[in-house]
């Protein structure tokens, strides 16, 4: 028997005798089931912007009406967590139908596990490579902005010889977007706003991690161009 796809999450039928679910407001009980599902294809992020999860949620409340159902849902479900960019949900595995316990591993193969197996690498591969939908839907609204946000991130990654399996962080992409929208009237060079936004974000998400610098940008050239000089104007191209 072949395996339930990757794109299913549990759904546990006692929740609908959960007091912590049914004195929920009808909109914050459907809020949290679409985060349940959201969560599946976003690798449990779901970004801590109002307007990106308006469009995620595919629904025409105010963000105010989005915000009181998030609050309620966090003082329901004490495992629906927040970090400085992400809601996410605690022990978010064990809500996947292809994830078992090792406690509760068994000798019992499926007839297509084999096969699957191989699938499930090159799927993780694919996956990783790919930017989440969330990250996809911010990037492509502040590109439909005549923004060419893609343009800029090429240009920078080509800039730094990075490889194609080298990635900005993702949690630094979904900040410039932020920050795209809250500066916008005040962006007159494209190319200078981005690198210093970018280069600003990641040194916050860098220390939010408790991890070092990122070097290649710290040191940024651009030819004989630094980063600093770039920021401040010089050697625009």
């Amino acid at each position: 028997m072949a395996r339930i796809s990757r794109e299913f999450v549990k759904f546990e039928t006692r929740l609908l005798n959960d007091w912590r679910f049914f004195s929920l407001p009808e909109l914050d009980q459907l809020v949290f089931l679409k985060f349940l599902a959201i969560s599946r294809s976003n690798r449990n992020k779901i970004p801590k912007d109002l307007r990106i999860i308006g469009d995620l949620l595919r629904t025409n409340r105010s963000q105010t009406d989005i915000e009181s159902a998030v609050n309620r849902i966090k003082v329901n479900f004490p495992k629906f967590k927040e970090n400085k960019y992400f809601y996410y949900f605690e022990d978010y595995d064990l809500r996947l139908l292809n994830y078992v316990p090792k406690s509760k591993n068994n000798n019992c193969v499926d007839e297509d596990e084999d096969e699957d197996k191989d699938e499930d690498k090159d799927e993780d591969k694919d996956l990783n490579k790919r930017p989440s939908p969330v990250l996809q839907t911010a990037l492509d609204k502040v590109y439909k902005d005549k923004f060419n946000i893609y343009a800029l991130m090429g240009r920078l990654k080509k800039d730094l010889k990075w490889t194609k399996e080298q990635q900005f962080p993702e949690e630094v992409l979904l900040r410039v977007c932020e920050a795209y929208w809250k500066y916008k009237p005040t962006i007159k060079d494209n190319w200078t706003w981005f690198v210093k936004v970018l280069q600003d974000e990641w040194l916050n998400y860098n220390a939010n991690e408790n991890i070092k610098t990122h070097e290649e940008i710290k040191k940024y050239k651009s030819g004989s161009v630094t980063m600093a000089e770039l920021i401040k104007g010089v050697g625009n191209k």
